[in-house]
């Protein structure tokens, strides 16, 4: 069965300023982490999602048009990598639309699903998804799972609001009755590929497909990247132990599984 690939294509440098972090000589990186990510998913043929933070494409215009030229598929992950629901109702309006009408006005397509810098759909959530639905975004990938199952008991499907938001579930696993992120990222960086590629080949026996999300400097690191401390910051210097050290995980996942967007993996209706 078909799983999902999930990129957020964040600069570890600006998202980090942006989350209001002050670094010593930032450094942008993603363009060269961006093109070896896109050389893997040709090598691999997988067609992957991408979720494009306004100081992504404001920055790397070409970039965002090649990826969508490789048939890759294009979501938006807003217009500054901070904090959603921290936002008033006038702003976090703003920001998704702007953020969507930026990356159509790219690509010249639709950009429909949105998925929340640093999984920030956590505190006045109706009030984000109301946003979502005014901004023209059909599809949210921004919840963890306890959030998740507020909603909805079916940790694994994707629900629909009674304003016709659809939301994506994020891949959990279930230790001591709690149901946490299993989804990559920071989540799973120290967990081995074994017990990876078994957890989700569990699921895809019982017939539920999983997500996978990564950022290119986590496994296609810069050699800026790589350096133990990063930008005299210790917050990201700790953060980025991992970055560049497990690009075997990532192979075997994607040379085990199989991988489509979000949407066709997800909405049995579509």
């Amino acid at each position: 069965m078909y799983n999902s690939l999930v990129i957020d294509v964040d600069d570890l440098a600006y998202c980090q300023i942006e989350h209001g972090r002050k670094l010593k000589n930032p450094s942008y990186e993603v363009e060269f982490e961006l093109e070896k990510t896109l050389e893997f998913l040709d090598q691999k043929k997988i067609k992957a999602n991408f979720f494009i933070p306004g100081h992504f494409y404001k920055r790397s215009k070409n970039l965002v048009k090649k990826i969508y030229h490789n048939k890759h598929f294009i979501c938006s992950h807003g217009l500054k990598h901070d904090l959603l629901h921290s936002k008033n109702q006038t702003d976090m309006i703003h920001d998704l639309k702007k953020s969507k009408q930026d990356l159509e006005d790219l690509i010249s397509d639709e950009v429909i699903v949105y998925k929340a810098p640093v999984w920030s759909i956590k505190k006045n959530i109706n009030m984000c998804f109301d946003a979502l639905v005014e901004a023209g975004y059909k599809y949210d990938h921004s919840l963890v799972p306890k959030n998740f199952a507020k909603f909805s008991k079916k940790k694994f499907d994707l629900f629909t609001l009674e304003n016709g938001l659809k939301i994506i579930p994020p891949t959990g696993i279930n230790i001591f009755g709690n149901n946490i992120m299993f989804a990559g990222g920071f989540y799973t960086a120290y967990v081995t590929k074994k017990i990876l590629i078994n957890y989700y080949k569990k699921l895809n026996s019982e017939n539920t497909p999983f997500n996978f999300y990564f950022h290119p400097y986590e496994y296609f690191t810069s050699s800026k990247n790589k350096q133990l401390i990063k930008y005299n910051n210790l917050f990201i210097s700790l953060y980025g132990i991992y970055f560049g050290r497990s690009l075997g995980k990532l192979d075997a996942i994607c040379s085990t599984f199989k991988f489509d967007n979000l949407i066709k993996v997800y909405d049995k209706k579509i």
